[in-house]
């Protein structure tokens, strides 16, 4: 599954901006934060977007952070700069 999500400065959350893959529905569901301090942030979206540069996650049963997405185990997350900003 592919998803993309924008920020939403109001909120500090992504919000879905496209989607595409076998498993949309799941997408649907996906509520991620760029704030450090709750559990939403703690996942490869969030954590991209703090950190500025690309996460992967090889094993995500193995982190209590990340959901595990119907049987997959790895996910990669992938902030956009813009003149070392995120958006």
């Amino acid at each position: 599954m592919a998803w993309i999500g924008m920020l939403d400065s109001a909120t500090a959350d992504l919000k879905a901006a496209a989607m595409a893959g076998t498993v949309l529905e799941y997408g649907k569901l996906l509520q991620p934060s760029v704030r450090g301090d709750i559990p939403a942030g703690q996942g490869t979206n969030g954590r991209a977007f703090r950190e500025k540069k690309p996460i992967v996650e090889n094993d995500m049963t193995a982190d209590p952070n990340v959901g595990v997405l119907r049987g997959k185990r790895s996910s990669a997350a992938f902030a956009r700069l813009c003149r070392c900003r995120c958006w």
